[in-house]
């Protein structure tokens, strides 16, 4: 309906953030977690979905990339 990249993240836990993310048309959401790397605890998934973890203090650091690199956020 939306036709967008969407991700969700959840910040219960003040030590670590679990993302989730959902892919619109062709976009490839394993890039997010090549250029990510350094921002993230953990990742992984396929080209339509991943998940991910994060510091909460990098969350920021972390948006500047991926809008810098890839264009969203």
């Amino acid at each position: 309906k939306y036709k967008k990249i969407v991700i969700i993240v959840n910040d219960s836990n003040p030590l670590e953030w679990k993302a989730s993310a959902r892919s619109y048309q062709n976009f490839d959401l394993t890039s997010i977690i090549k250029i990510s790397q350094d921002y993230l605890l953990k990742g992984g998934g396929h080209q339509g979905a991943i998940g991910f973890s994060l510091k909460p203090e990098l969350f920021n650091q972390l948006c500047k990339n991926l809008k810098n690199n890839i264009g969203f956020i």
